[in-house]
């Protein structure tokens, strides 16, 4: 290739011309000699030197014009192919190296779950030797508890239909019957020209072992914490108590003040008893992904509207990862628009986007907020009934990040804005709903 590549196409072509010419000047002489036998003079010679020449141009070059230039397009596609071909290579050695170096298990798998391909990392997590995950020797269901191969094989199927995953958790067991769990996010691509997933591992089982250990920790500072409010609730039953019999035995004015007052201090101290016990509830139990409507329609479900008409425009596979009490946000949301809202019509829930985030709307169309008040509603003890009030919600929102204000319009009606970061917020599906 490389004589080749130094002559060029031109010098290929004066070459063949003259070769041609060459040869025409041959025959057409010999013909001459048969048909015409006298002796040539210096005028025939000419005209046949010429003749010939035109000749073997007319031949020789036009025709293989057309040739060298196709020659010179597919020498110049080669190089190309051959300069891609270096390309892919050093691309897919960089792959290489990347994924057999990195932390993270990575798994290449069919759609059917028979494991294609598995790297160091992904060995060491399940503790096998590097043979036992031979090219469709073992499917992705053997290294799961039963516990979580329904919840696998639907997630499996949903990214095997294009729809990318996200981090799911998973109990496994290793090659040595050791239990652990696993975080697992997947996407399907192609691989050996076939459909695939391909599959990310982390070991999160230290990280379960301490949200354990946390959660054991809560549940007794909690338990201890409930027998304190308890035993505070018993004494101030106590003090109320004496406090009505001092009223009955001492009808004077001067002390009817101070036991308004020692009263009025009786009662707050109750309200702070109260708010604390809601307050330890937040954080309890785990963090987990929760159906978005599903939770609107339970937060709702033990509330009577009677005129009031109610509409849950959230999209139906829409799943948010919050703390188990947020249902509890929902209703107290709902509560206040009943309480507060003044003559209102219609209580609505929907999403809408914000960037890479998603909005949660409770909004009605009854009397709204006053600029001023926007922020102290969630101040705690602000207003009436307070109770299980604004102040706790946002806090239970913020435990995944999820901030919570309002933005209605005096006149106009309540708007609740709730921003969901973007990894607080998935779909099972395509989302139908969201404005």
């Amino acid at each position: 290739m490389d004589a080749e590549a130094g002559q060029t196409p031109f010098d290929q072509r004066l070459f063949l011309i003259f070769m041609v010419t060459f040869a025409a000047m041959l025959l057409f002489e010999f013909s001459a000699q048969f048909l015409y036998p006298y002796p040539p003079d210096w005028r025939s010679n000419l005209i046949t030197s010429l003749f010939t020449s035109g000749l073997a141009v007319a031949i020789a070059y036009f025709p293989l014009n057309s040739y060298y230039t196709q020659s010179a397009r597919l020498l110049a596609e080669r190089k190309k192919n051959r300069a891609v071909e270096a390309e892919l290579r050093a691309s897919e050695e960089k792959f290489r190296m990347v994924v057999e170096n990195t932390l993270d298990g990575i798994m290449i798998a069919a759609l059917d779950g028979r494991i294609l391909y598995s790297n160091q990392a992904n060995a060491h997590i399940f503790e096998i030797t590097r043979g036992a995950y031979e090219p469709g020797s073992k499917n992705i269901m053997d290294v799961l508890t039963p516990f979580s191969r329904e919840q696998a094989q639907a997630d499996l199927k949903r990214v095997a239909g294009g729809i990318d995953g996200f981090p799911t958790e998973y109990q496994a067991v290793t090659a040595t019957g050791r239990p652990i769990w696993i975080e697992v996010v997947g996407k399907r691509v192609i691989y050996q020209n076939e459909p695939a997933i391909v599959i990310s591992v982390k070991d999160i089982t230290s990280r379960k072992q301490m949200e354990r250990t946390i959660l054991q920790g809560n549940k007794k500072l909690n338990l201890l914490s409930s027998i304190t409010r308890h035993d505070i609730n018993n004494q101030l039953v106590v003090l109320d108590s004496y406090i009505e019999l001092l009223q009955v035995k001492n009808t004077s004015q001067d002390c009817r003040d101070y036991f308004s007052r020692i009263e009025e201090a009786s009662g707050q101290i109750t309200s702070m008893i109260r708010f604390t016990g809601e307050y330890e509830k937040i954080g309890v139990g785990s963090a987990v992904w929760q159906n978005l409507p599903g939770l609107v329609t339970s937060a709702a479900a033990g509330v009577t509207f009677g005129n009031i008409a109610f509409e849950n425009d959230l999209p139906a596979e829409v799943e948010v990862f919050a703390d188990p009490l947020i249902v509890r946000v929902f209703f107290n949301l709902i509560d206040n628009a009943m309480r507060h809202g003044g003559r209102i019509r219609v209580i609505r829930f929907s999403c809408a986007t914000r960037g890479t985030n998603r909005v949660i709307v409770c909004e009605d169309d009854g009397d709204g907020i006053v600029p001023g008040e926007k922020e102290r509603i969630f101040e705690r003890g602000f207003g009436k009934n307070t109770g299980f009030g604004l102040a706790i919600s946002r806090e239970i929102l913020d435990i995944t990040g999820i901030s919570i204000k309002e933005t209605g319009k005096p006149g106009t009606g309540a708007r609740f804005e709730m921003v969901v970061p973007e990894e607080a917020w998935r779909t099972t599906g395509p989302v139908l709903g969201a404005n």
